[in-house]
């Protein structure tokens, strides 16, 4: 639980304050950090957005708009059952559904977010299996 309220206060919610949306870069590498966490408390890795969801709501009643981007509005798209330890760590996590601008924003296992052009995503590093897309 200390490291969910840590990962809620990094992304900027406080308890008793008007919530200030985080911005998605924020919640993406919050994303990798809760992604651990649930594999930790589960025994294995999450295998759906509620299970994600499970671990933020330990420490906020409102889980979803952790894992909103507020720049297409979408839910992130999350590559599931992933053993983070054995994959190469520029390997993507997760990332915007839709993007803006031509532009999506992506996390790597390692945390690393960025912005990449559209044209460019396809050719990112994604896990066996998992087909990117929104």
């Amino acid at each position: 639980l200390v490291g969910v309220l840590q990962i809620v206060a990094l992304v900027g919610c406080q308890r008793g304050t008007q919530f200030t949306p985080p911005t998605d870069s924020s919640m993406l590498r919050g994303i990798t950090r809760v992604y651990a966490i649930a594999t930790r408390d589960l025994g294995r890795p999450p295998k759906s957005m509620d299970e994600l969801k499970a671990v933020y709501a330990q420490a906020d009643p409102d889980p979803s708009k952790y894992v909103r981007s507020a720049r297409d509005g979408e839910e992130f798209v999350v590559a599931w059952g992933l053993n983070l330890q054995s994959l190469p760590a520029d390997t993507v996590l997760a990332y915007e559904r839709k993007g803006v601008d031509g532009k999506r924003m992506v996390v790597t296992l390692n945390g690393e977010v960025r912005e990449v052009p559209e044209g460019e995503f396809a050719t990112l590093k994604f896990p066996k299996g998992h087909k990117p897309g929104g």
